[in-house]
Parts: structure tokens; sequence; C-alpha cells
């Protein structure tokens, strides 16, 4: 929660924190930092731009983010069986099961943000972005007890609206299908 109320002014570089994991597994660390770009750059589109050029630039971003093949997230969706259903699946959750649901939280936070970002009037955006502050907030307070789900949050739930207008942005973001 201090790094929360105060984070650091530059993003703390990853081989700092984790060498071993960044020298054996450098294509997941390059993997996991395009998505979280996408992500950064989804909502600094979403802040910046309203109406048509907001949705124009959404679609450019995913469509430069698939472009990029070698480190870029699948929107081939995967069952939940095949991502949960490994002898090895769960090992994570189960041993670490704070820092699991605090990832888990980030991710719900994002898709709220974006979510909040489709309502078409700044109050509204405002009022819907402070209560996703408010509620990420709370979710954090107590992991793990204080999260409500023990699953990946999926963002065709969560931000239904942001889904509908950016088609295939759920299978990049949870890789599951949320297409009706």
């Amino acid at each position: 929660m201090a790094i929360l109320n105060d984070p650091p002014v530059v993003k703390v570089d990853e081989g700092d924190i984790a060498p071993e994991y960044v020298y054996k597994f450098p294509l997941t660390v390059y993997i996991f930092d395009w998505s979280h770009l996408l992500h950064q750059f989804v909502l600094d589109a979403m802040v910046s731009h309203r109406g048509e050029p907001m949705y124009k630039r959404v679609r450019e971003l995913i469509a430069d983010y698939k472009a990029n093949e070698a480190v870029a997230i699948t929107d081939v969706c995967k069952t939940m069986l095949f991502m949960d259903g490994q002898y090895f699946s769960k090992a994570f959750r189960r041993t670490f099961p704070s820092f699991n649901l605090l990832i888990w939280s980030y991710h719900w936070f994002q898709i709220k943000l974006y979510e909040a970002l489709m309502l078409p009037e700044k109050t509204q955006r405002d009022k819907a972005v402070a209560k996703a502050v408010k509620d990420f907030r709370q979710l954090v307070s107590d992991l793990p007890d204080s999260a409500e789900f023990d699953m990946m949050p999926q963002t065709g739930v969560e931000a239904p609206s942001f889904v509908k207008a950016f088609r295939n942005s759920a299978e990049l973001f949870d890789n599951k299908s949320h297409a009706p």
C-alpha cells in the first residue's frame, strides 16, 4: 500500500527486481512489456481523444500491437481448460495468492478505467474514474481477503461497452473470447 500511495517517479527496471527471471525468460519479459504498453497507450488515447478520433486511435494501437507478432499476445483464444487444466496450473496462485490477486486487481482496474472512459460526458467519466480508483483501493486493501474474485476478471464482463466498441480487445487482454 505504501508503494501505491507513493509510487516511484521512474519505472523500476525489472532486471533490478528479478535478474534471474529476466535472464532466463527474456521473451516473456518482452511479451508482458508489449502488452502493458498497449494498456497504457489505450488509456492515454482514451483520455486525450474523444469521439471518432479516440475510436480511430485505439483501433490503430490495437492493430500496431498485433502487427508485432514476435511479442504480441495472440488473439486466438485459448479455452479455460487449456489455460487452467495443466498439471502446473494454479501453482503460482496457490503459492502466492496475494500477489496473484494483486496482478488480477490491476487488470480489473485497467478494464474498469476503459469502461469509465467510454462514457460520453466528462462529468460522468470523472465520477466513474473516481469510483474505479476508490473500488481498486478497497480491492487491494487486504489481499487475498479483499478480492471478490478467484479468477482473472474478464474484459467483456467488466467493460462491455469497451469490448463492443473494440471487438477483439478482450481476446488480446484476456485471451478468452467474449464475443456474443
